[in-house]
């Protein structure tokens, strides 16, 4: 691998960490996959008279994607999920709670090379696997968030 001023390339996607506001137990910080990472700009097609070989396409606001978090189901009530329940299964008479989440993607030393910032972020769907008695997996539990924005740092 190629190193150069203490970062390497190509990163690898393993080792990484999560850490969601005000939620500090450690497995409840712990999950097997993110996806989500991902902005688009949109765009508005306009339609000129007298113009029929093209039409223009104007940049409109930035899209954020859903920030996916997948974890083995854990046997007990985390803060996670009552915070995910709570804010899914709402009636409105409460404002919703939105928190900041942290991901961290970590070098082979152990130290953060890219941090991503989702700020405002909100739970919008929670999901189980399907249970099978043919198959030996974990039973892996899936939480979806939108967020208004994040920003990427990298270490120094």
């Amino acid at each position: 691998m190629a190193k150069t001023n203490d970062t390497w390339y190509p990163a690898t996607g393993f080792y990484f960490k999560v850490e969601v506001a005000g939620i500090t137990d450690t497995y409840d910080n712990s999950f097997k996959e993110v996806s989500g990472l991902e902005v688009e700009q949109g765009s508005k097609k306009l339609v000129e008279g007298g113009v029929n070989d093209y039409t223009w396409e104007l940049p409109t606001q930035v899209n954020s994607g859903k920030l996916v978090l997948k974890r083995g189901l854990c046997s007990k009530k985390s803060g996670l999920i009552k915070w995910v329940e709570q804010t899914v299964a709402t009636d409105y008479s409460k404002p919703i709670s939105l928190k900041n989440i942290i991901v961290k993607l970590y070098n082979k030393n152990g130290k953060p090379m890219i941090t991503w910032t989702f700020n405002d972020t909100r739970p919008i769907k929670y999901s189980v696997d399907n249970f099978d008695s043919q198959k030996n997996e974990l039973l892996v539990e899936t939480m979806e968030f939108r967020y208004t924005n994040y920003k990427r740092t990298y270490a120094n």
